[in-house]
């Protein structure tokens, strides 16, 4: 007696495959990206926050006393 023939499956389960296989780019992508985040994000809060550093050297006395009377006037978080 033969056995019953099986019945076709309804729908093929994909086979496992990585993301990285499956997206190379977006993959390489972001790490270069998280990378570049993490390399250049101290500099880059530095431009946006930070005032810029004054040269004593380049700048006359009544300049620099105002300077100093406005940065001592104003409170500083850090």
């Amino acid at each position: 007696m033969e056995y019953p023939s099986r019945k076709k499956p309804f729908f093929k389960r994909p086979r496992k495959v990585s993301l990285s296989q499956r997206y190379p780019k977006t993959s390489y992508f972001c790490i270069v990206g998280f990378s570049v985040l993490v390399l250049f994000s101290r500099p880059i809060y530095d431009m946006i926050f930070r005032p810029p550093t004054v040269d004593p050297y380049a700048v006359d006395a009544e300049t620099l006393k105002k300077i100093a009377n406005r940065s001592r006037s104003v409170p500083s978080i850090f």
